[in-house]
């Protein structure tokens, strides 16, 4: 089984990485992520380098860049070369340790300009887009890629060896190709094919929904680490879990019902602190219903999650309707975590705020 992998010099901490998922993984949720340990690489919020050197309002996605502690990534995208290394620069300028360049994401937005999983086409682009960007800063570059653009056009071998070649210290693959986009399996086989096209560290990302899966995908062969998004949404202790079995401890026991209750009360007055009220009701409508996803009585806090406008009617909603909040109110014990499907969390896991794998 894999060690912690190195990223052009920076040891990680443990093998597993966090996605970095637009519109979840804001500086409240890695702070959720690191309270509970396990997490190898944290990832910021995914940039637009066009908007960051173009001078849009880009302060949100960077929420926590310079006192965060560190490693943690933070990836950009773009379809010109000369964004890239510009907004690259001015990231790591800022303190990011580590810079990822998304090629993956097959949102259809995206797509349109040219640019995330539309560039698996071209292997000699991403190339030269991963040069220019190695060119332009002294932190190490990686890279996230699908296994191509269809199933007739699996490109990820040699968008890797062109990768490498550019100077990349690192590439993550999500097992799909992008006209998959989520429906069907991960293919790790595939990841395992694309790890031995290269020599740098290669992360698999796709379908990790439990601790043991994640065990299970790291003894991919020529795997260095694993990529989790969509379960650690609901699942933000699955980091602390996997790590356990991997070093074979006991497996933690998930948080019952109140500590949960009190995690997203806590993530939602970060929100208001940084985004007021109506921005913070905005976001925590999305995320308190992905974190809930799943458990008993979901549909029925959904209902009252979306219906809030306020922030104290969300914080009611949360602290009444809560899945498990009548038990909480009846003294549930502490040791009984909350029962959840994570077969059925559909959070994101990378690139767009309903459903990305980027």
């Amino acid at each position: 089984m894999a060690n912690a992998p190195v990223i052009g010099g920076i040891r990680l901490p443990t093998p597993f990485l966090q996605a970095p998922m637009a519109g979840f993984a804001n500086r409240a949720f890695r702070d959720i992520v690191r309270e509970f340990g396990g997490c190898g690489l944290p990832a910021f919020e995914m940039v637009s380098a066009a908007a960051l050197v173009l001078g849009r309002e880009m302060s949100d996605r960077l929420w926590g860049i310079e006192d965060e502690p560190r490693p943690f990534a933070v990836q950009i995208w773009d379809r010109d070369g000369y964004r890239l290394a510009e907004c690259a620069r001015r990231v790591a300028d800022l303190g990011a340790p580590i810079i990822d360049i998304n090629f993956g994401c097959p949102a259809g937005k995206i797509l349109k300009q040219r640019s995330g999983a539309w560039l698996l086409g071209d292997p000699a682009e991403v190339g030269r887009m991963v040069a220019s960007v190695v060119r332009a800063v002294k932190v190490p570059v990686t890279a996230k890629i699908r296994l191509g653009l269809s199933k007739d056009s699996i490109t990820a071998p040699e968008v890797a060896r062109c990768a490498e070649d550019a100077g990349a210290a690192a590439l993550t693959v999500h097992g799909r190709t992008a006209d998959q986009g989520f429906s069907g399996a991960a293919d790790w086989g595939r990841i395992a094919e694309t790890a031995a096209a290269v020599s740098i560290p290669v992360i698999g990302n796709g379908d990790i929904d439990s601790p043991s899966r994640a065990i299970d995908r790291l003894r991919t062969p020529g795997i260095a680490g694993v990529m989790i998004g969509r379960a650690a949404i609901s699942q933000p202790w699955i980091f602390a879990q996997a790590e356990a079995l991997r070093l074979g401890l006991p497996l933690p026991a998930s948080p019952p019902p109140a500590v949960q209750r009190d995690i997203l009360l806590g993530h939602f007055a970060k929100l208001v602190d940084k985004f007021g009220e109506d921005g913070a009701a905005v976001i925590m409508r999305r995320f308190a219903c992905k974190f809930a996803a799943g458990a008993p009585g979901a549909r029925a806090f959904r209902k009252a999650v979306n219906e809030s406008r306020t922030a104290a009617e969300m914080s009611a909603a949360i602290e009444r309707k809560f899945p498990g909040a009548e038990a909480i109110a009846c003294g549930w014990a502490e040791d009984d975590a909350l029962p959840k499907n994570q077969d059925r969390c559909l959070a994101s896991d990378g690139c767009q705020e309903a459903d990305a794998d980027g």
